[in-house]
């Protein structure tokens, strides 16, 4: 905060108080030097934190070249409020140079003098009135608006061409811009009906591809359009921008009858004045209203002017039958569509005649019914069969309104009716199709089940009731992700979502659901999308196949191949794929690790004493104990009979794996109780290292430490041995560390 002079209290509190203050507050001495700045006055000027004490507005604006203009026009005011020596009233405006946004101030400068008449000081106070000058700019702008709106609605009386070219006259005067166009779209052709423009630039009636105007972003956005610097906007890449550089536009979309007709559109080559505001906006939003109605009152006049020939011309040339009937259903008028769904070779054979006796009698009442209802005012909708003069039966529909005179009487009928009989086939057809497919469903040998885009399961078949466990009426009820493992239901659903995005046509995966008995079921799932004729999705169809059998036999094939089936160890393929694994990455992080080869001592005389399956239970034991003096990142691997391997990954010195072999020798030196019987047994085990002995080889690993479990033999029996190797080693150089 700057330094307010302060010799009491109060002087303090106003100090705070002058802090606070959203006005911008400055005091300069007789010479113009800054010396007391508020908190909103340093933002004004970006000084916050900056060297601006005991400075000149010059001084300063020569540091701050952004403000230069700013400041020069401060020093300027001040010395008119000197010159004044009275408080010196003014508007300011200062352009922040990060936003480049122009702020209008309000300026109060106040000079004092000392007795002598000499300058003492300047007190100023600023205030921001940039919002009340826009909205003082903004209500101007309005009025103006109004004015030259109701100069538009007053142009009603003149011809629809000079409507727009006078209201288009108008409109662009008032925003100050070049061009101004009402536009008709149709396709990709965009039609000037009416344009205003400088000389040799446009004219009436021509045109252009529609996406090379400014006026496809109209249409898009559905809305008023408006903006002031092209070059500087999102849109500077549009293929408008590139052929003829205008840089301001504004436009609204036009809709006659509720659909897209073309634009109101004002724009000019160069950059926009100012921003468009609210004001600028709603002017062309009305005057495109204006357009609408005027284009509106246009189409009414021509449409009263041609309905009579347009109502014949329709009629007749009609492909579906046009026809008017009296209240006792006989037949007034009729269309050449209508007397060749009837087979008349002439209008004579019909007309005067009752519709109602070619009518197949199943239906007459309720065609007689819709007569009656039609008559009554209600228009009517039916679908029937008939005979036609030359006995063809067909399949008829048809939609009756009541046709009403100036006294809102109804004076006749007036349906249209269209031959059906290729849909009815088709529905028939449908019908069928659809039996067969519940019925191929229905007794597929694997679980079928239509189902919504959400899950939800709406039709299932006996198998797929059968594989979960739920009766058929229960199953509908659910969503599949009532039963699918929650581990599984998100790659389930990931799947899902590819199929209805038409990344695959279809998947197929394994996935696990919960049986009604709490059991897992493995299926194999495979999923494609159901669509109507217009692509868009409607359900998904699912065939569930289940494949448990398959999985425990797979399971069981791959603990066979990798698992020692006595103690459930891995076995030597399993090992070594292990092995290779922790080798890869000791060498990329190079990490250290231990491979522990280990044989049981006197074991095969346990085997010819107590027999083989007490030999069995014992290496059973062995196994489970050595599993407990490692880590889970380490293996332990029976190789075959009473041998061993233990692979410790990531230790950091020979210590680590001295101290794993030392649990193992006192784990296994606990007696072991087998079949009642109290057995001892040890162990003789050699240690390899990496990098310390010399190679990179899981076999060769294996085999030092081989050799290093017979040193411990050797020497003994119930010990472990390094094997300690130079560079050069060879597999039969191998030395004992003791």
């Amino acid at each position: 905060m700057p330094s307010f002079p302060t010799t009491d209290e109060p002087a303090e509190l106003l100090g705070t108080l002058i802090e606070a203050l959203p006005d911008a507050i400055f005091f300069k001495d007789g010479a113009g030097r800054w010396r007391v700045v508020n908190a909103a006055g340093l933002r004004l000027f970006h000084l916050a934190g900056q060297p601006w004490e005991g400075r000149t507005d010059r001084e300063l604006g020569r540091m701050y070249p952004a403000l230069a203009d700013a400041f020069d026009t401060c020093h300027r005011d001040d010395e008119a409020a000197w010159a004044q020596r009275a408080r010196y009233d003014t508007l300011e405006y200062i352009s922040d140079p990060d936003t480049g946004e122009t702020h209008a101030f309000e300026v109060t400068k106040v000079p004092l003098f000392h007795a002598n008449g000499e300058r003492r000081g300047l007190v100023i106070i600023g205030r921001d009135i940039t919002a009340r000058k826009r909205m003082e700019e903004i209500e101007l702008r309005q009025r103006a608006n109004l004015r030259r709106l109701s100069e538009i609605a007053a142009l009603s009386h003149l011809p629809l061409a000079e409507q727009f070219k006078q209201a288009l006259a108008l409109g662009a005067a008032h925003l100050g811009l070049e061009f101004g166009i009402v536009s008709h779209i149709e396709g990709d052709t965009y039609h000037i009906v009416s344009q205003v423009s400088p000389p040799n630039t446009l004219g009436d009636g021509q045109t252009f591809p529609f996406g090379l105007t400014y006026c496809s972003m109209t249409i898009e956005k559905d809305d008023v359009l408006a903006i002031e610097d092209m070059g500087k906007s999102r849109h500077m890449g549009h293929p408008c921008y590139q052929t003829f550089q205008l840089e301001a536009y504004i436009g609204a979309p036009l809709r006659v009858d509720g659909a897209i007709y073309g634009t109101v559109n004002f724009s000019s080559p160069q950059p926009y004045r100012r921003r468009f505001d609210e004001g600028d906006r709603e002017f062309v939003q009305l005057l495109s209203r204006w357009a609408e109605s005027a284009l509106e009152r246009s189409r009414v006049e021509r449409q009263l002017i041609e309905s009579e020939l347009r109502l014949r011309t329709i009629i007749e040339n009609e492909p579906e039958c046009v026809k008017m009937l009296a209240d006792d259903g006989t037949l007034l008028q009729m269309n050449r569509a209508g007397l060749d769904m009837l087979d008349a070779d002439s209008p004579e054979q019909v007309i005067g005649k009752t519709v109602a006796d070619i009518v197949m009698p199943e239906y007459r009442h309720r065609f007689k019914t819709l007569i009656k209802q039609v008559f009554e005012g209600r228009p009517g909708h039916l679908e029937f069969e008939i005979c036609s003069l030359k006995g063809v039966h067909r399949w008829l529909e048809t939609k009756a309104v009541p046709l009403i005179d100036s006294q809102g009487d109804v004076i006749s009928l007036l349906g249209v009716t269209r031959d059906i009989s290729e849909r009815r086939q088709a529905e028939i057809a449908l019908r069928e199709s659809e039996k067969r497919f519940r019925d191929t469903l229905e007794h597929a040998p694997i679980g079928m089940s239509i189902t919504s885009l959400e899950g939800r399961i709406l039709l299932a078949n006996h198998a797929l009731c059968r594989i979960l466990g739920h009766e058929k009426d229960v199953l509908e009820k659910m969503s599949f992700q009532d039963f699918t493992l929650p581990e599984d239901l998100e790659s389930a659903s990931a799947n899902l979502r590819r199929v209805l995005v038409e990344e695959v046509d279809s998947c197929r995966m394994e996935t696990r659901y919960r049986h009604a008995d709490g059991h897992t079921v493995w299926t194999q799932l495979t999923v494609s999308l159901l669509r109507d004729n217009l692509g868009t999705p409607l359900n998904f169809i699912a065939q569930i196949e289940d494949i448990s059998d398959r999985k425990r036999d797979q399971e069981q094939i791959h603990r066979l191949a990798y698992y020692d089936t006595l103690t459930d160890l891995p076995n030597r393929r399993l090992l070594i794929d292990r092995f290779n694994q922790a080798l890869t990455q000791a060498k990329r992080f190079r990490r250290s690790l231990a491979v522990l080869f280990l044989d049981l001592d006197h074991f095969k005389s346990i085997n010819d004493q107590l027999g083989h399956d007490i030999g069995d239970e014992l290496l059973k034991v062995v196994a489970a104990r050595l599993c407990a003096c490692v880590r889970t990142v380490d293996t332990v691997s029976r190789q075959g009979g009473d041998e061993f391997i233990v692979i410790l990954t990531e230790i950091h010195h020979p210590r680590d794996a001295e101290l794993v072999a030392g649990k193992i020798l006192d784990s296994l030196a606990q007696p072991i109780v087998v079949a009642d019987q109290r057995l001892h047994i040890t162990t003789s085990i050699g240690i390899a290292m990496l990098p310390v002995d010399g190679t990179e080889d899981a076999r060769e690993l294996m085999k030092k430490a081989d050799m290093a479990m017979y040193a411990a033999k050797e020497a003994g029996r119930n010990q472990y041995r390094f094997c300690c190797c130079p560079i050069g080693y060879t597999s039969t150089r191998c030395i004992d560390s003791a």
